[in-house]
């Protein structure tokens, strides 16, 4: 059965394996931020729901990121 749709896929894949920021990936996919944001956070949802609490897949908000000072490349999961 596959768990995520072809969406969250590609969200999860680009974002935990390549490293962009949710900007880079919703300019990639032709999205919204906060499109993208949702496909994350769908995903991570259902992978935990299926494999147990994974803090380390934590989606963290660019925007909290950068109010925090840190730019989105530093602050990394």
């Amino acid at each position: 059965m596959k768990t995520l749709s072809p969406q969250e896929r590609a969200s999860v894949v680009l974002r935990f394996c390549e490293d962009p920021t949710v900007p880079e990936i919703a300019a990639q996919m032709q999205l919204a931020p906060g499109t993208v944001k949702r496909y994350l956070s769908n995903a991570v949802h259902k992978l935990e729901t299926r494999l147990g609490p994974m803090p380390s897949l934590h989606v963290p908000d660019d925007d909290d990121v950068l109010a925090a000072g840190l730019s989105t490349r530093t602050a990394r999961i």
